[in-house]
């Protein structure tokens, strides 16, 4: 029953708040201030430890507490709409024992021309996760990012949001009420060489040996590499909704240094009934 899907996980514990302001006078109606909090408990009898220190654990012992802060904001400018968003945690608890401090920043911006043919809109932004600069002292760097949908950091699955920088500027167009596209590029380091490279998106297995996060040692190596992608969603109808995905990696050094090749291609098509 460990394997089958939509298991409850009792011992995977979640509890959260959230504070949200909108003014409602200018010039601040336009932007939205959120804070919020939540604590997670992990004690599954799950023996893999994803972090740099190499070891096993005869089951999790985790308890994180996340507090943080988001803004976002739209701003009629010129022919179309300005927009920031940022977003900021710090988190603080247990790792295995050990004490766990941790940080993650995220920042964009774009402009949309909302009075143009096709609506173009051009975006950029940062994101940072810490990582732990060093195995051996007793202290978990690495941020950790709870219960995440994975494809909301890395479309292409191919990265979590654990110790890990990543830049990126994004196209996107309309061409049709129903139909969106986007273009993206990122380039993808580590924040820290000492620590690893992740993937995954958190507890999968009530017992086992896959945690649901995944680190592989980069060697020393920096850069997972650049990443080139594009985005068509199409809604024929009300209810349905069809997504098709194609991107490129040209993998870093982090890459080179663990597989042969550097190179990785994946392509998907995603179809969405809505009720």
């Amino acid at each position: 029953r460990a394997r089958a899907a939509s298991t409850t996980m009792r011992e995977v514990v979640v509890a959260g708040a959230t504070l949200s302001s909108r003014p409602t006078s200018a010039p601040g109606r336009k932007t939205q201030v959120q804070a919020f909090g939540w604590q997670y408990h992990d004690a599954r009898n799950v023996t893999q430890r994803p972090d740099n220190t190499g070891r096993t654990s005869p089951g999790v012992d985790i308890d994180v507490s996340t507090i943080g802060a988001t803004l976002l904001g739209a701003y009629p400018i010129g022919p179309g709409e300005a927009d920031v968003f940022a977003w900021g945690v710090a988190q603080a608890g247990q790792w295995y024992g050990d004490d766990h401090r941790a940080t993650a920043v995220a920042l964009e911006s774009g402009y949309q021309w909302t009075k143009a043919p096709w609506r173009p809109w051009l975006r950029a932004g940062t994101a940072y996760a810490s990582g732990d600069a060093n195995a051996t002292d007793g202290r978990h760097g690495t941020f950790f990012p709870l219960l995440p949908s994975s494809d909301r950091v890395s479309r292409l699955n191919a990265y979590a949001l654990m110790n890990v920088v990543d830049r990126w500027a994004a196209f996107e167009l309309q061409p049709h009420r129903s139909l969106d596209v986007t273009a993206s590029v990122r380039r993808v380091t580590l924040a820290s060489t000492a620590d690893r490279w992740y993937q995954g998106s958190g507890a999968t297995l009530r017992l086992g040996n896959y945690f649901g996060f995944q680190g592989r040692n980069g060697r020393g190596g920096s850069a997972i590499g650049t990443v080139v992608d594009g985005t068509a969603t199409w809604r024929p109808l009300r209810w349905w909704t069809l997504r098709a995905l194609a991107g490129r990696i040209a993998g870093g050094d982090v890459v080179t240094r663990i597989f042969r090749g550097n190179r990785l291609v994946t392509a998907w098509l995603e179809s969405t009934l809505h009720f």
